[in-house]
């Protein structure tokens, strides 16, 4: 499945996304977020190469932490290297252990929190956009930002691939992509 050309074309487009981010932080997070939510359903969801989900989240995680490294570098031409790359372990803590053990509750436990501290600090600061300092709404908007990656993660591991895609798998327009002697 990895040679095939659905793969080939959703790995090629993720990696041009890590360097559309060095370039230009916030339409790279962007479309980084974009390719991110649908290649799921091109590699996953219309059923042509048979992805179990933890295939799926093998090619997902290992394009995520290129993209991880995209969002390194243009954190540190805003001098955010240091904060960004705690997050950045963090989260390979829990990639390390998802590939090592093929258990994803490891991908839930270690949450990707680069990703929306990264667009919310320095996506929005590259086109102008500096959220207020203020000490109480400092940490509650934090606190919220966080809760909502952990339960999207949570959502994303556990539920996602259960009943996102199924009903596509049984879909007749599905058939259509799928070669005669596969359907």
């Amino acid at each position: 499945y990895l040679t095939h050309p659905i793969t080939l074309s959703v790995i090629f487009v993720r990696i041009l996304t890590a360097f559309f981010i060095v370039v230009n932080p916030f339409w790279g997070t962007i479309s980084h977020f974009f390719f991110d939510l649908v290649d799921g359903f091109f590699l996953f969801g219309l059923g042509i190469l048979k992805l179990t989900a933890t295939q799926y989240h093998k090619i997902d995680k290992f394009l995520d932490e290129i993209v991880s490294v995209g969002m390194l570098i243009a954190g540190w031409r805003f001098g955010l290297f240091f904060p960004l790359l705690i997050l950045f372990l963090f989260r390979l803590i829990g990639s390390y252990l998802f590939f090592k053990t093929e258990k994803r509750i490891y991908l839930v436990l270690f949450p990707n929190f680069l990703e929306p501290v990264f667009f919310i600090i320095v996506g929005l600061k590259s086109v102008g956009v500096i959220l207020p300092g203020q000490q109480i709404n400092f940490w509650i908007f934090w606190v919220i930002v966080f809760g909502i990656q952990i339960f999207r993660d949570f959502w994303l591991h556990f539920f996602g691939p259960k009943y996102l895609y199924k009903p596509l798998r049984r879909n007749h327009i599905t058939k259509a992509f799928v070669p005669k002697e596969n359907a």
